[in-house]
């Protein structure tokens, strides 16, 4: 029996030393990609001050977010805008002044964890109608 129970010890001790080494590999390496919400294709901002990008985040290991603007498509985009967003924050409200009626862009976002390890980037492209 006492035979058992040193068994038993040596196993759950072994188990609670390689807990650290577990989750660090899944904060570090594995930082899941944010999921874009809106807009996507088209953008109606006819007669609105902001157009409201949104995404969700997978994890609450998420110290910022970093969020860009491209003017065109993914191919041959001209940077508009980059910003930096608290890891709580789900949305960004962007002045509708930046943007071209008819105008095509891009908007990426990817999630940065506490310890600095990054996430890929999440894009997609949409059309401006403003009138």
């Amino acid at each position: 029996m006492k035979q058992i129970a040193r068994v038993y010890i040596a196993a759950v001790i072994i188990l609670l030393m390689a807990l650290p080494v577990f989750a660090q590999s899944y904060r570090g390496g594995n930082i899941p990609t944010p999921m874009l919400l809106s807009p996507s294709e088209k953008a109606d901002i006819t007669g609105k001050d902001v157009l409201r990008f949104k995404w969700s985040s997978a994890t609450m290991d998420i110290d910022h977010l970093q969020f860009k603007i491209f003017k065109g498509d993914i191919a041959s985009a001209d940077l508009v805008l980059s910003q930096d967003v608290n890891g709580f924050s789900s949305y960004l409200d962007v002045k509708s002044d930046l943007f071209q009626d008819g105008g095509v862009y891009t908007w990426q976002v990817r999630a940065i964890s506490d310890e600095g390890y990054k996430s890929d980037w999440a894009f997609d492209s949409f059309k401006v109608i403003k009138k």
